[in-house]
C-alpha cells in the first residue's frame, strides 16, 4: 500500500511541473509527454551443458544444423524449448515438457559425440 502511494504522488508531482498543480495553463489538465517504451531482454538465457549424453524423450522438433551452436540458438529463440540435443553432426532435436507423443523427457544416457543442454531463464 505504501508502495502504491508513493507512486501515486511520484505521478501526480511529475505532472504538476514546476509550478505547481494549476501550472501556468490555467489549471488545464496536462497530457503526460509519450515516451518511446524502453524495450531489453527479460531474461538472459543460459545453458547447461553436457557432453557425450543424449536426453531422450521430449522432442517436438528435429532440425538439420551446421553445428551446436545453431542448435542452441535454436532452442534460445523458441519458448517451447527447453533443452536441446545435438548429434555431433547435422541433427538437433529441441526439447520440450512434452514431445508431439506426448512423452516427456525424463532420462538421459551416455552417447558418445552428443551433447545436450538444459535451458535456463535468469535475471540480467
Amino acid at each position: 500500500m505504501r508502495v502504491l502511494l508513493i507512486f501515486a504522488l511520484l505521478v501526480v508531482s511529475s505532472l504538476a511541473g514546476p509550478e505547481g498543480l494549476k501550472g501556468g495553463d490555467g489549471g488545464k489538465a496536462k497530457t503526460p509527454k509519450q515516451e518511446a517504451p524502453k524495450h531489453g531482454p527479460a531474461f538472459t538465457t543460459f545453458f547447461v551443458r553436457y557432453t557425450n549424453v543424449q536426453f531422450n524423450g521430449g522432442t517436438f522438433n528435429t532440425i538439420t544444423v551446421a553445428n551446436e551452436f545453431d542448435c542452441r540458438e535454436a532452442c534460445q529463440d523458441d519458448n517451447t524449448c527447453v533443452a536441446y540435443t545435438f548429434d555431433g553432426a547435422n541433427d538437433c532435436e529441441l526439447k520440450g515438457r512434452e514431445s508431439t507423443t506426448g512423452n516427456s523427457f525424463a532420462t538421459a544416457n551416455d552417447a558418445n559425440g552428443f551433447t545436450s543442454a538444459f535451458k535456463l531463464l535468469g535475471s540480467p
